[in-house]
């Protein structure tokens, strides 16, 4: 538990070639198309947020929110809860040949994983520096 706790970041990953995967954050009982906040991720691009970002939000609203993902303006049926963004140290969303959303996490656990973690993040800074 001490790790959730010292964890300040997310890291959010969009591994598509061709698309721009949006994140909405959607809070209970809004209008249909009113989102709160909106963070965009372009082809092959990472992002860093709080990781208690989300939960925070819907605590100061008192309103459960959830996070849906857009991929070209399109609603894709996929969605995060705050808690997922607590729960995991990374959060990939991959879009595959046939247009389907695909979202994985890797949890924070144990600090073999924080090894791991850090050859990713390496990995994608080394990706982003590269293709700019």
């Amino acid at each position: 538990m001490d790790q959730l706790v010292r964890r300040i970041t997310v890291v959010l990953v969009n591994e598509s070639k061709h698309v721009v995967v949006e994140l909405k954050e959607s809070c209970r009982f809004a209008p249909r198309g009113i989102y709160s906040y909106k963070i965009e991720l372009v082809p092959l691009s990472h992002r860093n947020i709080p990781a208690t970002f989300f939960h925070r939000r819907a605590i100061d609203s008192s309103r459960p929110t959830a996070v849906k993902i857009f991929v070209d303006g399109v609603y894709s049926n996929v969605a995060l809860t705050p808690r997922d963004f607590i729960r995991c140290f990374c959060i990939i969303v991959r879009v595959d040949e046939n247009g389907e959303v695909r979202v994985g996490g890797i949890k924070a656990t144990t600090r073999l994983d924080h090894l791991r973690r850090i050859g990713y993040i390496l990995y994608y800074i080394i990706l982003y520096v590269s293709s700019t």
